[in-house]
């Protein structure tokens, strides 16, 4: 394992996209909507660069999973609650908007995903259930009513299944 890493891989190209992104905001006719996408940005990375540190600095990847599980397990719980029993349209589970909770479980599909179908340590009750919450998560993402959300969300695990054949 490794020392925590400052600056990771990726970060320069990510570094230059929020700089690009916050000379837009400049121009934009609603600041406060670009500044909410920066603050996005910014905590986009910091999940990032928390789950690089976290992974280089020695802590098992089956500790990475058992956190994006637990992370899984209650949105799909709270996402079945508002869904169901509140008769929520659209379902925020634990964040304030629904564009939210799409763009970040987006994020936390694909590695959950990976690793269930790649940990050859998972046994095969554990794989298929991470490929199930996965899947749940996915459909949570349709449950927002966010279109980009839904539709980076398919793009995100199709990409991962084609890529997983090829690998």
């Amino acid at each position: 394992p490794g020392r925590v890493k400052w600056w990771p891989f990726n970060t320069t190209w990510m570094f230059l996209y929020f700089i690009m992104a916050a000379v837009s905001a400049f121009e934009a006719q609603e600041p406060i909507l670009s500044g909410f996408t920066l603050f996005k940005l910014v905590r986009a990375y910091l999940l990032f660069w928390c789950i690089v540190s976290t992974i280089r600095s020695g802590i098992p990847l089956r500790a990475v999973w058992r956190g994006l599980m637990a992370i899984g397990v209650l949105i799909m719980f709270k996402a079945l609650q508002q869904k169901y029993l509140m008769g929520a349209y659209r379902i925020p589970a634990t964040f304030d908007h629904p564009n939210t909770l799409a763009m970040y479980l987006n994020m936390l599909i694909a590695p959950l995903l990976a690793i269930g179908l790649a940990d050859r340590a998972l046994s095969t009750g554990r794989a298929v259930a991470t490929a199930i919450l996965s899947m749940g998560m996915l459909l949570v993402v349709v449950w927002t009513f966010s279109r980009a959300g839904m539709l980076l969300g398919v793009f995100t695990v199709v990409g991962l299944l084609l890529f997983a054949n090829l690998r």
